[in-house]
C-alpha cells in the first residue's frame, strides 16, 4: 500500500526539524510508502517494522548499508576527486579502502553474524561506561573556556545535522 500524495522522502532534510506530523501521516494513510527520490521503502507501523526486522531472508541488512554508505549504488565509481579524502580516511582510520565493500559492519549484517558484532559493541554501553563516559565529558565541558552551549537542550538544538 503506498499513497502517491504523500511527498515523503525519508532522506530529504525538509523532514528532520519535526518529523512526527508526517509519521502520523505515513501510520494512517500509507503505512508501507515508496519513496521514489530515493529508491526506498518505508514502513511505518510497529508490528509491520517488527516483522521485517525479524525476517531476514526476506529483508536483509545489507541494502540499508549499501543505502547509507554508497548512496543507493552497489558498485559506485569514484572520480579523481575523491582519492585525496580516501587517502586521508585510509590513514586516519587505519584501513583498507579496497576492502571497504566487503567489511563487516554491523548495519549491514543479519542473524548470528549481527548478533556476534552486537554483543562485541554492546560491551561500550554499559552503565559503568556510560556514566564514565558522560563523568569525563560533564569535567571537560565544565574546564573548557571555548564551550557556549548553556543546557543540554540547547546543544540538542544547535547542533547541525542533529535529527530526533
Amino acid at each position: 500500500m503506498t499513497s502517491r500524495s504523500l511527498d515523503y522522502d525519508p532522506i530529504s532534510p525538509r523532514w528532520r526539524e519535526n518529523p512526527y506530523p508526517m509519521y502520523r501521516r505515513l501510520r494512517d494513510e500509507a503505512p508501507v510508502h515508496y519513496a521514489e527520490s530515493s529508491r526506498t521503502w518505508c514502513v511505518s507501523r510497529y508490528d509491520d517494522v517488527q516483522q521485517v526486522l525479524k525476517s531476514p531472508e526476506l529483508f536483509s541488512s545489507r541494502a540499508m548499508f549499501t543505502f547509507l554508505m554508497m548512496n543507493g549504488d552497489e558498485n559506485p565509481r569514484l572520480g579523481w576527486g575523491a582519492i585525496p579524502f580516501l587517502a586521508r580516511f585510509t590513514w586516519a582510520a587505519r584501513t583498507n579502502p579496497f576492502a571497504f565493500q566487503k567489511a563487516r559492519n554491523l548495519i549491514a549484517e543479519d542473524g548470528e553474524v549481527h548478533a556476534a558484532l552486537r554483543g562485541i559493541v554492546n560491551r561500550g554501553f554499559t552503565s559503568a561506561s556510560t556514566w564514565s563516559t558522560t563523568s569525563r565529558s560533564r569535567f571537560r565541558s565544565r574546564s573548557s573556556p571555548r564551550c557556549s552551549v548553556s543546557s543540554p537542550s540547547a546543544a540538542r538544538t544547535s547542533s547541525a545535522g542533529a535529527t530526533p
